[in-house]
């Protein structure tokens, strides 16, 4: 509109004679010129902003819906589709490493015979534990329910040792809250190992 204006403005200086009229009309229409110019780059840049705040804001919610969905919501581990996630990208780059599938024996006798809560209890101090016993280059997940995956970045022969380490450290005596008050549960857990090279 205000482009339009300044045409119209610009066709009656044109008609004019007085070289004094044309000259005073010139600047002022250049002034409002400048002027509607100078509010058009303020309303821009503060649209601008306003799109750069939306957009950080919208970055910053994906990067947490991106972690929310990194973690197991229970043991707050690594979630399985997290991990699949870093299985695949080093078969991609072709890189060596070993994974272990570790399976907490007789859990569901803990659950029917204790409950979910002192399940889900258990499950919770499994995983501190696991996290304890693990490197800090080491992922861990949860694969689902009592399983747990666990990959190493190294040959077989480490990823053994590491595997005889973790199983003393976690299988033993945990205390955990039931209906009645707290229980001792003596757990082991099976572990699988495989190598991809």
């Amino acid at each position: 509109g205000q482009m339009t204006e300044v045409t119209e403005r610009l066709k009656v200086i044109a008609s004019l004679e007085d070289l004094t009229e044309i000259r005073a009309s010139i600047e002022k229409s250049a002034s409002e010129l400048k002027s509607s110019i100078d509010r058009m780059t303020a309303e821009g840049k503060a649209v601008l902003d306003q799109l750069k705040e939306q957009v950080t804001s919208y970055q910053t919610q994906l990067e947490e819906a991106e972690e929310l969905a990194s973690r197991d919501a229970l043991t707050g581990l690594s979630s399985r589709l997290y991990v699949e996630g870093q299985i695949e990208k080093r078969i991609g780059a072709g890189a060596p490493f070993c994974l272990a599938i570790v399976d907490i024996d007789r859990f569901k006798k803990v659950n029917d015979d204790h409950g979910h809560v002192t399940g889900d209890d258990l499950l919770k101090q499994f995983s501190t534990e696991l996290r304890s016993a693990c490197r800090v280059t080491d992922v861990i997940g949860r694969w689902g329910g009592d399983e747990f995956i666990l990959l190493f970045d190294c040959a077989l022969a480490e990823a053994e040792g590491q595997t005889v380490r973790l199983r003393k450290w976690i299988c033993g005596n945990y205390t955990v809250r039931d209906k009645v008050g707290e229980v001792k549960l003596r757990v082991d857990a099976s572990i699988g190992l495989a190598a991809h090279a």
